[in-house]
């Protein structure tokens, strides 16, 4: 009775960890992107957000030094779609770009948006 108890949670577990774990990382996510560009309106310059191609990390520039390199798990990748994986906050807070790429994890995919003008983005799940 007890070992099925506890199989049964584990199972009913499973689902949980994984939402909190997608939680998790499009919050640190959306900081850092809010972060990058409030970084360019502080210090009047360009800030630079570098996603590269086959790696699971993302980096914030200014010029040549590194503000932020934060790695993500393998279990998120980043399609490039109308978004390049490169772009820059302006040092009055607007971006240089705008489109969406796809995060995609074992179960879902999600759309990031970044709008024109302002800076301004957001996350759907597809």
């Amino acid at each position: 009775m007890f070992l099925l108890i506890v199989s049964l949670s584990v199972l009913m577990i499973q689902p949980k960890m994984q939402s909190l774990d997608e939680n998790m990382f499009f919050t640190k996510f959306k900081a850092d992107i809010l972060f990058a560009q409030q970084y360019a309106l502080a210090n009047q310059t360009y800030v630079n957000v570098f996603i590269p191609q086959g790696s699971h990390r993302y980096m914030l520039a200014d010029g040549y030094t590194m503000i932020l390199d934060h790695e993500f798990s393998e279990r998120y990748s980043i399609i490039e779609r109308t978004m390049p994986r490169t772009f820059q906050f302006h040092p009055n807070g607007n971006i240089n770009m705008f489109g969406y790429f796809y995060v995609q994890t074992d179960n879902s995919k999600y759309k990031v948006m970044f709008q024109i003008g302002r800076g301004r983005f957001y996350v759907t799940e597809e």
